[in-house]
């Protein structure tokens, strides 16, 4: 969720994998899960080609048509890998997402984000044949990628001042020389929040903790208002702008919608890790 952070922060899940129990060594399963999780961990699904890309959104809500070049990745690439027994039943799609900063072609604006979800091989078939990965293919994207669109819409059509704003989207293809020829692979554009992610929060002074926490507060009671609760309560996914002393909460794969009666709680700080431990001063 961060967008300027270089801190590495992989998510996958390889659950389903072993063998029935009646066949299992312990100390085989282990080496195979250290060897085949270290595989996994350095993949690299976008790899370094996409920086210079360019996307061609469509026109959409009587905005014209706008092409968006693809500059660094602003954070580690993430993932979540299904296993490969799974392919019998209907699962949903193996992926990955990143985003990326960007500018407009032909326009002198600010950065903005473009944040891709790709669908990647289950587990154990990345090294099939193209035609064997294609028959993986989804056509509708991950619910992850169609929630945090739902998410920014919501946020944007509220005005939200603390979250993203939604600019525009667009669904692809993959070629055939792609992970899953025939897959999805979808771009969400947004505005790019200012501000780092919120780091070595318990090492700084009290008075400082303090300004974050009300930051934050502010801000989660603001996306509240306005229908969305971030429900990936990790500090990777709020920004701290130490000039304006505004905090800014991103990465909406995960959020609910608000029930009636909903007030903040201190508890909040505790989910999102920015309470003060025992003894700290």
């Amino acid at each position: 969720g961060n967008y300027d952070t270089a801190t590495a922060s992989t998510e996958f899940n390889i659950s389903g994998l072993a063998a029935p129990e009646q066949a299992l060594n312990p100390f085989l399963l282990s080496s195979f899960f250290s060897s085949y999780c270290s595989t996994i961990a350095n993949m690299e699904w976008f790899g370094n080609s996409w920086e210079g890309e360019e996307v061609v959104f469509p026109s959409r809500d009587d905005q014209p048509s706008t092409t968006w070049k693809l500059g660094a990745k602003l954070a580690e690439e993430k993932f979540n890998i299904l296993p490969k027994r799974w392919l019998t039943a209907k699962s949903g799609p193996s992926e990955a997402w990143v985003p990326f900063a960007c500018t407009q072609v032909g326009a002198s604006g600010p950065e903005h984000v473009i944040k891709i979800y790709m669908q990647i091989p289950h587990g154990s078939t990345m090294s099939d044949k193209p035609e064997s990965r294609g028959m993986q293919r989804h056509q509708k994207p991950s619910s992850d990628a169609r929630a945090e669109l739902e998410g920014l819409q919501i946020l944007t059509q509220n005005q939200c001042t603390s979250a993203p704003r939604l600019v525009n989207y667009l669904q692809r293809e993959q070629d055939d020389t792609m992970w899953i020829p025939g897959g999805y692979i979808f771009f969400i554009l947004m505005t790019k929040c200012p501000g780092k992610p919120i780091q070595n929060f318990h090492k700084e002074p009290l008075t400082k903790r303090n300004e974050i926490r009300q930051a934050f507060e502010d801000a989660y009671k603001e996306c509240q208002r306005c229908g969305v609760i971030n429900g990936d309560n990790s500090r990777d996914n709020l920004l701290w702008d130490d000039v304006a002393k505004k905090c800014y909460i991103v990465d909406f794969k995960m959020w609910t919608t608000p029930s009636p009666g909903t007030v903040w709680s201190e508890r909040t700080l505790k989910v999102w890790f920015l309470h003060d431990r025992k003894g700290l001063v």
